[in-house]
Protein backbone atom coordinates (compact mmCIF):
# COMPACT_ATOMS: atom_id res chain seq x y z
CA UNK A 1 0.00 0.00 0.00
CA UNK A 2 2.85 2.42 0.79
CA UNK A 3 4.56 1.68 -2.51
CA UNK A 4 2.09 3.95 -4.31
CA UNK A 5 3.26 7.00 -2.34
CA UNK A 6 6.73 8.25 -3.28
CA UNK A 7 8.81 9.68 -0.46
CA UNK A 8 7.84 13.33 -0.06
CA UNK A 9 5.25 13.04 -2.83
CA UNK A 10 1.53 12.67 -3.34
CA UNK A 11 -0.40 9.58 -4.44
CA UNK A 12 -0.92 9.21 -8.20
CA UNK A 13 -4.04 10.73 -9.77
CA UNK A 14 -5.87 7.41 -9.97
CA UNK A 15 -5.50 6.89 -6.24
CA UNK A 16 -6.42 10.52 -5.49
CA UNK A 17 -9.61 10.10 -7.53
CA UNK A 18 -10.51 6.94 -5.61
CA UNK A 19 -9.81 8.68 -2.29
CA UNK A 20 -11.99 11.67 -3.21
CA UNK A 21 -14.86 9.42 -4.22
CA UNK A 22 -14.64 7.47 -0.96
CA UNK A 23 -14.31 10.63 1.16
CA UNK A 24 -17.65 11.96 -0.15
CA UNK A 25 -19.37 8.96 1.46
CA UNK A 26 -17.93 9.54 4.96
CA UNK A 27 -20.36 10.55 7.71
CA UNK A 28 -18.05 13.08 9.41
CA UNK A 29 -20.57 13.97 12.14
CA UNK A 30 -20.40 10.39 13.36
CA UNK A 31 -16.74 9.68 12.62
CA UNK A 32 -15.00 12.74 14.11
CA UNK A 33 -16.35 12.35 17.69
CA UNK A 34 -15.44 8.64 17.61
CA UNK A 35 -11.90 9.44 16.47
CA UNK A 36 -11.55 12.05 19.22
CA UNK A 37 -12.69 9.51 21.85
CA UNK A 38 -10.18 7.05 20.43
CA UNK A 39 -7.38 9.67 20.59
CA UNK A 40 -8.21 10.29 24.27
CA UNK A 41 -8.07 6.53 24.83
CA UNK A 42 -4.57 6.58 23.29
CA UNK A 43 -3.41 9.15 25.84
CA UNK A 44 -4.25 12.51 24.24
CA UNK A 45 -5.83 15.07 26.55
CA UNK A 46 -9.43 16.14 25.81
CA UNK A 47 -8.05 19.48 24.59
CA UNK A 48 -5.38 17.92 22.33
CA UNK A 49 -7.50 15.08 20.88
CA UNK A 50 -9.36 17.26 18.33
CA UNK A 51 -6.02 18.65 17.10
CA UNK A 52 -4.66 15.15 16.52
CA UNK A 53 -7.81 14.11 14.64
CA UNK A 54 -7.82 17.31 12.55
CA UNK A 55 -4.17 16.75 11.60
CA UNK A 56 -4.89 13.23 10.34
CA UNK A 57 -8.07 14.27 8.50
CA UNK A 58 -6.33 17.30 6.94
CA UNK A 59 -3.61 15.05 5.56
CA UNK A 60 -6.24 12.76 4.07
CA UNK A 61 -8.21 15.63 2.50
CA UNK A 62 -5.01 17.19 1.13
CA UNK A 63 -4.10 13.98 -0.67
CA UNK A 64 -1.07 13.41 1.57
CA UNK A 65 -2.25 9.96 2.57
CA UNK A 66 -1.35 6.48 1.36
CA UNK A 67 -4.88 5.18 2.04
CA UNK A 68 -6.10 3.10 -0.89
CA UNK A 69 -9.89 2.42 -0.82
CA UNK A 70 -9.38 -0.55 -3.16
CA UNK A 71 -7.12 -2.28 -0.61
CA UNK A 72 -8.73 -1.01 2.61
CA UNK A 73 -12.32 0.07 1.92
CA UNK A 74 -12.96 0.97 5.59
CA UNK A 75 -11.70 4.54 5.99
CA UNK A 76 -12.64 4.40 9.68
CA UNK A 77 -10.03 1.70 10.26
CA UNK A 78 -7.42 3.65 8.30
CA UNK A 79 -8.05 6.88 10.26
CA UNK A 80 -7.99 5.05 13.60
CA UNK A 81 -4.57 3.67 12.68
CA UNK A 82 -3.40 7.09 11.49
CA UNK A 83 -4.46 8.74 14.78
CA UNK A 84 -2.72 6.00 16.77
CA UNK A 85 0.43 6.39 14.65
CA UNK A 86 0.46 10.18 14.98
CA UNK A 87 0.15 10.07 18.78
CA UNK A 88 2.71 7.28 19.05
CA UNK A 89 5.23 9.21 16.94
CA UNK A 90 4.62 12.40 18.92
CA UNK A 91 5.10 10.57 22.24
CA UNK A 92 8.30 8.91 21.01
CA UNK A 93 9.64 12.22 19.67
CA UNK A 94 8.91 13.93 22.99
CA UNK A 95 10.66 11.19 24.95
CA UNK A 96 13.73 11.37 22.71
CA UNK A 97 13.90 15.14 23.14
CA UNK A 98 13.52 14.80 26.90
CA UNK A 99 15.97 11.94 27.38
CA UNK A 100 18.68 13.19 24.99
CA UNK A 101 21.77 14.25 26.99
CA UNK A 102 22.34 17.96 27.14
CA UNK A 103 25.67 19.70 26.70
CA UNK A 104 24.79 21.67 29.83
CA UNK A 105 24.78 18.60 32.09
CA UNK A 106 28.59 18.64 32.35
CA UNK A 107 28.41 22.16 33.75
CA UNK A 108 26.37 21.02 36.76
CA UNK A 109 28.27 20.70 40.06
CA UNK A 110 29.24 17.33 41.45
CA UNK A 111 26.39 16.22 43.80
CA UNK A 112 29.02 14.78 46.15
CA UNK A 113 30.27 18.33 46.83
CA UNK A 114 26.86 19.16 48.31
CA UNK A 115 26.70 15.98 50.41
CA UNK A 116 29.09 17.44 53.03
CA UNK A 117 26.67 20.26 53.83
CA UNK A 118 24.92 19.69 57.21
CA UNK A 119 21.30 18.50 56.98
CA UNK A 120 19.79 21.71 58.39
CA UNK A 121 21.75 23.75 55.88
CA UNK A 122 20.67 21.45 53.05
CA UNK A 123 17.03 21.99 53.96
CA UNK A 124 17.55 25.76 53.95
CA UNK A 125 19.35 25.49 50.61
CA UNK A 126 16.48 23.41 49.23
CA UNK A 127 13.97 26.06 50.26
CA UNK A 128 16.14 28.78 48.79
CA UNK A 129 16.62 26.81 45.56
CA UNK A 130 12.87 26.26 45.23
CA UNK A 131 12.19 29.96 45.78
CA UNK A 132 14.85 30.79 43.17
CA UNK A 133 13.32 28.26 40.74
CA UNK A 134 9.88 29.80 41.13
CA UNK A 135 11.43 33.21 40.57
CA UNK A 136 13.20 32.12 37.38
CA UNK A 137 9.97 30.57 36.06
CA UNK A 138 7.67 33.43 37.09
CA UNK A 139 6.80 34.19 33.44
CA UNK A 140 6.43 30.51 32.49
CA UNK A 141 3.03 29.45 33.84
CA UNK A 142 3.19 26.00 32.25
CA UNK A 143 6.58 25.13 33.75
CA UNK A 144 5.49 26.50 37.15
CA UNK A 145 2.40 24.29 37.03
CA UNK A 146 4.60 21.25 36.28
CA UNK A 147 6.81 22.16 39.28
CA UNK A 148 3.79 22.40 41.59
CA UNK A 149 2.36 19.10 40.33
CA UNK A 150 5.73 17.41 40.89
CA UNK A 151 5.90 18.79 44.43
CA UNK A 152 2.36 17.46 45.00
CA UNK A 153 3.49 13.96 44.00
CA UNK A 154 2.14 13.98 40.43
CA UNK A 155 5.43 13.32 38.66
CA UNK A 156 4.62 11.26 35.56
CA UNK A 157 4.54 13.36 32.36
CA UNK A 158 1.34 11.70 31.09
CA UNK A 159 -0.46 12.42 34.37
CA UNK A 160 0.81 15.99 34.39
CA UNK A 161 -0.36 16.49 30.81
CA UNK A 162 -3.81 15.16 31.73
CA UNK A 163 -4.05 17.45 34.77
CA UNK A 164 -3.01 20.45 32.68
CA UNK A 165 -5.18 19.51 29.68
CA UNK A 166 -2.21 19.72 27.35
CA UNK A 167 -0.02 17.52 25.18
CA UNK A 168 2.70 15.37 26.74
CA UNK A 169 5.18 17.08 24.41
CA UNK A 170 4.45 20.41 26.10
CA UNK A 171 5.09 18.83 29.51
CA UNK A 172 8.41 17.40 28.30
CA UNK A 173 9.37 20.83 26.91
CA UNK A 174 8.41 22.45 30.24
CA UNK A 175 10.54 19.87 32.07
CA UNK A 176 13.48 20.76 29.85
CA UNK A 177 13.08 24.41 30.82
CA UNK A 178 12.80 23.46 34.49
CA UNK A 179 15.94 21.31 34.34
CA UNK A 180 17.91 24.13 32.71
CA UNK A 181 16.86 26.41 35.58
CA UNK A 182 17.74 23.74 38.16
CA UNK A 183 21.22 23.33 36.66
CA UNK A 184 21.66 27.11 36.71
CA UNK A 185 20.64 27.25 40.38
CA UNK A 186 22.96 24.34 41.23
CA UNK A 187 25.87 26.18 39.61
CA UNK A 188 24.99 29.34 41.54
CA UNK A 189 24.84 27.45 44.85
CA UNK A 190 28.09 25.61 44.17
CA UNK A 191 29.83 28.86 43.25
CA UNK A 192 28.60 30.54 46.41
CA UNK A 193 29.69 27.57 48.48
CA UNK A 194 33.20 27.79 47.01
CA UNK A 195 33.35 31.52 47.72
CA UNK A 196 32.30 30.87 51.33
CA UNK A 197 35.00 28.21 51.72
CA UNK A 198 37.63 30.59 50.33
CA UNK A 199 36.46 33.34 52.69
CA UNK A 200 36.84 30.99 55.67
Amino acid sequence: MLSCLPVGGRPDEKLLTAQRAAITRIDWRDLLPRLERYAIGCGASPVAAPDAVQTVVARLLAGESSWDPAIQPDVNRYLVGAVRGLLSNERRSAQIRYERPSALVEDAPDPASLAAIPTGSREALAEEALARLRSLLRDDAEALAVVELTLAGVDKPAEQAARLNTLATRVYDARDRIHRCVRRIARELASRRQQEEVAQ
